[in-house]
């Protein structure tokens, strides 16, 4: 979810010289951090400036993973480091800025993605867990530690066709959680703004771990449904060689399917009202889709 109405802030420090503040300007702006090209004489860098608490935590966290990743060939960007201010709270990460496009997010040039993004996804969760766990990463159960909560929390504030469809998807993927394999490292919130690509479409960098977190690897491919599609993130799994058990595919368009319900979640936590209406029509548009397969199942 991008967000437009960040601004500068004037007094942030930054352990960089000739910065060229003129030139300073917001590449993105997401739920919990905004990020900044910010030219110096030793190049361009991004800062990526926290909103709120825990994404204090998660940049931290990030600065952390990052060159552990970088030795396992995963394309991050380089010279990650923290900046404190004059009360030791952490005000900004800073990496160095990589050039590069954001990968489609349709079209014919996804066929050219599906290797790279398996590929990606083979060595992200191939990191040694220990190793994430070093950095702080997050151990989230699927189901108790991430969907049963949002369900019990926010899913009775939705109209009865939503709410009954929610608990019908939530005790399915329930049950499929048992069956996973090992977690692993996922990066969480892969999407197109997360990839760049150069002009040989090879992935330069890929961004912002969320969490980082130690979970489901179909919650990955749920990334992949929701923002590209179902025939992408099939494709994808295709060409992805590490093991998966036999419910992993509903799992990840469990996980697609639900999203919205943590979009109203963060909402509710943020007080903000921004995409709760979109949230719920999707969740709407998710039940109506399930009754329409059911009548035709049992017509």
């Amino acid at each position: 979810m991008e967000r437009s109405n960040a601004a500068w802030p004037a007094d942030l420090r930054l352990p960089l010289h000739g910065i060229r503040s003129e030139e300073i300007r917001l590449l993105g702006s997401g739920w919990n951090a905004d990020a900044w090209l910010v030219p110096a004489a030793d190049g361009e860098w991004v800062a990526r400036l926290p909103k709120n608490e825990w994404a204090r935590g998660e940049t931290e966290r990030q600065a952390c993973l990052a060159p552990k990743l970088a030795a396992h060939g995963i394309p991050v960007p380089r010279d990650w480091s923290v900046v404190h201010d004059e009360q030791g709270n952490l005000v900004a990460g800073l990496y160095r800025y990589v050039e590069g496009e954001p990968a489609p997010g349709r079209g014919h040039a996804l066929r050219s993605l599906v290797p790279v993004v398996a590929e990606l996804l083979e060595a992200v969760h191939s990191v040694p867990t220990e190793e994430a766990f070093s950095c702080g990463a997050e151990h989230t159960d699927p189901w108790e530690g991430r969907w049963w909560p949002i369900i019990e929390r926010h899913g009775k504030s939705l109209p009865p066709k939503s709410r009954a469809w929610v608990r019908e998807a939530g005790g399915r993927l329930e049950m499929l959680c048992r069956s996973r394999r090992a977690p692993v490292l996922i990066h969480g919130d892969l999407q197109p703004g997360h990839l760049l690509l150069n002009e040989r479409r090879d992935i330069v960098a890929v961004l912002d771990f969320s969490g980082p977190t130690v979970s489901d690897a179909a919650i990955d491919f749920g990334r992949l449904i929701q923002f590209w599609n179902h025939s992408f993130a099939e494709r994808v799994l295709a060409a992805y060689t590490l093991p998966i058990d036999p419910d992993f595919r509903e799992r990840a368009r469990l996980y697609a399917a639900l999203e919205p319900l943590r979009t109203i979640a963060f909402e509710a936590e943020l007080g903000q009202n921004e995409w709760t209406a979109w949230a719920r029509r999707k969740l709407a548009a998710a039940a109506r889709t399930a009754a329409t397969a059911d009548e035709n199942t049992s017509g």
